[in-house]
């Protein structure tokens, strides 16, 4: 874990930053200060080791799953801790479900497709036909 020196240049600049702008994620702030991320975050690791930060909350990673960021906020206080990675079993089961329903919209719009396929005066079967090959 890197120390926290009190001589280095860029820790004021970010406690600053948390102290007037309020809770931010490592990219958010490193984009806020125009510092490069691996820098901000490793300040903030130090300064959350002695103390001075602390982690309030975890943002959600998004639809495309990935791992939760912490949100980093000025002042001493307790860390929240991260929510635990999915078992294999819930990821399997997430898999599933999301197989299961693209093969029950596929069910629904097969048909449709390859009877407009069949109707000579539906102007839009050649196109349809393309898209769906």
């Amino acid at each position: 874990m890197p120390a926290f020196h009190h001589n280095d240049r860029s820790s004021p600049v970010i406690l600053d930053a948390l102290r007037k702008a309020g809770p931010m994620t490592v990219p958010e702030l490193a984009a806020f200060l125009d510092m490069p991320i691996r820098t901000v975050h490793r300040r903030l690791v130090a300064m959350n080791a002695a103390k001075m930060i602390h982690v309030p909350r975890w943002e959600h990673p998004g639809p495309k799953g990935g791992r939760y960021t912490p949100v980093y906020r000025f002042g001493p206080g307790r860390d929240v801790r991260r929510q635990p990675a999915k078992t294999q079993d819930q990821h399997n089961e997430r898999h599933r479900e999301r197989h299961k329903r693209n093969r029950e919209a596929a069910a629904v719009t097969r048909p449709v497709i390859k009877a407009a396929k069949r109707d000579p005066f539906n102007p839009f079967a050649g196109l349809m036909a393309q898209v769906t090959r």
